[in-house]
């Protein structure tokens, strides 16, 4: 069996020699212990483990993955943080296919809870540990990281004089506690699998030990002053252990094929000869091959095709009878080694797309119409011989050297702007031209004035009706 180690990245390939996956594992990373001040800390927690044993991959499949990263260490100046998830075949932890969840960190003198079990992902899944307390000056130590033998163990308590030791992850066990002015130890690594926590600082000026590789919980610090620490969590890691494909396959690869169907799908790596005697069959090849040497086919009531990316060396040639042949796309100049030749009976050639040619092309029409159509570059000379033709180049044209054109009857044409070369004169016989303008109404449009009316002297009657007066006399 193959085992491969992640501990850091964010993807990993499928290798050629996979063959059938044993097992994934899956370790969070773990907390970091914490202080009070300048006083005792706590240990931050190990980190979970889970595993699964069945997953389909693919040769040259990228899978991706996380690490969980350590959680950082914390002291009188500095914030313990918590470890990080890891993750497999997904790009969150409750999407993965495999999955622990990470330690958290100690606070003061509060112990840091291990990764939780129920929390990944996987069919095999077990808890890391939790963090002890610190007392008397000295600190607690770190939990254990949970591995393939269950649940990590949690971190002592710090007692007496000495601080308390970091929790075993299986049969690792965690860093021993320090006494007096000793730092705690360092936790234990194991690459299979979880790795014990460190142990806590003794008493006066020590250090909280740092966890073991992969997700021991760190040890909390013991007294001290602000230039120490407690210890930091571990990062976590990934495990990947599979059967690998037996040895390859050596030797030469012959088919002789008689109305039957020969494959090879994917990517093909062949050397030496390959030879196909077609005889009413179709052979394919398929997916993107390399081919050194000659690859020649005779074609009789047979189709032959390759298709996808293909890299040749040397010759083609076919002998088609009867058949089709065309060259479609784009053909520069240095994209093109070596000679293409095609000799046609009753065929149909046909060249598509733009082309760059150089040399002469020269043609000779009887009764037909040739055409040149679309931006075409052409060097050296271009000649038409015209005889009951109708001869039309179409498009945008650039010409160096000389045109020729013979033309029976001619009727030339030209409009536009002639550029370069000598003036253009254009010559046109009299014209007598004669206007007629047709019959129109006009309307004329009045300003606006002011009228004076002379009215002559007129009698005029007036009527007075009756009416009724009252004399009033003062007395």
């Amino acid at each position: 069996m193959t085992t491969v180690v992640l501990t850091s990245g964010t993807s990993w390939t499928v290798p050629p020699d996979f063959g059938t996956l044993d097992k994934v594992e899956t370790t969070g990373g773990s907390g970091g212990g914490d202080s009070q001040g300048n006083n005792n800390g706590a240990g931050g927690g190990g980190g979970a483990y889970s595993a699964i044993t069945s997953l389909s991959l693919t040769i040259g499949q990228v899978v991706q993955y996380s690490i969980g990263g350590a959680g950082a260490a914390g002291g009188p100046t500095a914030t313990a943080t918590a470890g990080g998830d890891t993750w497999f075949n997904g790009t969150t932890l409750a999407g993965s296919s495999c999955g622990a969840k990470g330690g958290g960190p100690a606070s003061s003198n509060t112990a840091g809870t291990g990764g939780a079990a129920a929390g990944g992902v996987g069919t095999t899944k077990y808890s890391g540990g939790n963090g002890g307390t610190g007392t008397g000056g000295r600190g607690g130590g770190g939990g254990g990281a949970g591995s393939a033998s269950g649940d990590g163990s949690a971190g002592s308590n710090a007692a007496g004089t000495t601080g308390g030791a970091g929790g075993a992850s299986g049969s690792t066990a965690g860093g021993a506690g320090g006494t007096a002015s000793t730092n705690g130890q360092v936790g234990a690594s194991d690459p299979n699998g979880g790795s014990g926590g460190g142990g806590g600082g003794g008493t006066g000026f020590a250090n909280g030990g740092s966890g073991g590789f992969p997700g021991g919980g760190g040890g909390g610090m013991g007294g001290g002053t602000a230039a120490n620490v407690a210890g930091a969590g571990a990062g976590g890691q990934i495990r990947i252990t599979y059967t690998p494909l037996s040895s390859g396959n050596t030797g030469t690869i012959n088919a002789t094929l008689g109305v039957s169907v020969g494959s090879f799908a994917g990517s093909q790596t062949f050397s030496g000869g390959i030879a196909r005697t077609l005889s009413g069959a179709t052979a394919s090849v398929a997916g993107v091959q390399s081919v050194a040497g000659g690859v020649a086919a005779a074609l009789g009531g047979v189709s032959a095709a390759m298709s996808g990316s293909q890299t040749f060396t040397g010759a083609l040639a076919a002998a088609l009878a009867p058949a089709t042949a065309s060259i479609t796309g784009t053909a520069a100049g240095s994209g093109v080694s070596g000679s293409i030749a095609a000799a046609l009976g009753a065929v149909s050639a046909a060249v598509a797309g733009q082309q760059t040619v150089g040399g002469t092309i020269a043609r000779a029409l009887g009764a037909v119409t040739p055409s040149i159509s679309a931006s075409q570059t052409f060097s050296g000379a271009v000649s038409t011989t015209a005889s009951g033709a109708v001869a039309a180049i179409v498009g945008t044209q650039m010409f160096s050297g000389q045109l020729n054109c013979a033309i029976q009857p001619p009727v030339m044409h030209a409009s536009g702007v002639v550029a370069g070369g000598d003036p253009a004169d254009v010559t046109a016989p009299p014209v007598q031209r004669v206007l007629t303008v047709l019959s129109e109404i006009r309307a004329f449009v009045v300003a606006a004035e002011t009228r004076a009316v002379a009215v002559p002297d007129e009698p005029r009657l007036i009527g007075v009706g009756r009416e009724t007066r009252t004399l009033e006399i003062p007395a």
